[in-house]
Formats: C-alpha cells, structure tokens, sequence
C-alpha cells in the first residue's frame, strides 16, 4: 500500500511543504507552533561535611554529596572520607597545618629561651615549680 505524503504550506513564504517536515525547506520557518520546555535545575547541594562549601563530587558508596576537600579517589571510585577509612583503615585526614601556639604560650618559650623580656611567672623546666618574681 502506497503511502500519501500530506502536503501544506508555509505561513511566512507560503510554498508547499511536507506536514511531518518541523521546518520550511524554503525559508526555515517553524511550521508547528514551538514549545518552550523550561527544566528547573536543583538547588545546588552542599557538602556533607562542610556545610559552607559547594558539593562537587557524590560518594560512590553512601551518596553523600561531598566537596572536593572531601573527595578521596580509590580505585575507579569517589569515596567520602568516612567510607575511604572504612575502606582501607588508613585515616581519611592528614593534618598538613602548621602547629599553632597560643600567644602567652610563645612568650614563656621565647623567654626560656632568652629571646624576649621574661615574664616574672616563667614556668622552668629544669626545677618544674613556677619562678615567683621577687619583690
């Protein structure tokens, strides 16, 4: 059985076109009425771990929406920190920071060393009592 091919015509140049056709083969006009499909993206998610930083990464595991801080590759898989440790049983974090001494602290060592103005309440290690300042 022959199929027909149902013809109509263009509404901007008016020459006669296929009705399966979505476009004017002669002037490139729509021929069906457009509609505009808006897609709503998520919002986007934060990190489990770190609830100020943006998840980029979701643990292969658990599902967890983790950063990239948190991102711990191991074989072909992004793992969380927790995950990776359970894992593997090596820690998921290493502390790279510099140690952190409090102010008062950096002074008493600063003066048992000599370099700075000794408090009068010096703790020494030699004798380990507190060096009350003499009047």
């Amino acid at each position: 059985m022959e199929e027909v091919l149902q013809m109509m015509s263009c509404s901007i140049c008016g020459n006669l076109v296929s009705s399966q056709a979505s476009f004017c083969n002669y002037c490139g006009s729509p021929l069906h009425p457009f509609q505009l499909q808006i897609q709503v993206s998520p919002p986007p998610s934060v990190c489990f771990y770190h609830p100020y930083l943006a998840a980029s990464y979701v643990c292969s595991r658990c599902g967890r929406s983790i950063c990239t801080y948190c991102l711990r590759p191991y074989g072909g898989l992004n793992l969380c920190p927790i995950c990776f440790t359970s894992l593997t049983g090596l820690p998921a974090y290493y502390v790279t920071a510099p140690i952190v001494v409090p102010v008062y602290a950096a002074r008493s060592i600063q003066a048992y060393r000599g370099r700075a103005n000794p408090s009068p309440y010096t703790y020494s290690l030699q004798n380990r009592r507190l060096q009350l300042p003499l009047r």
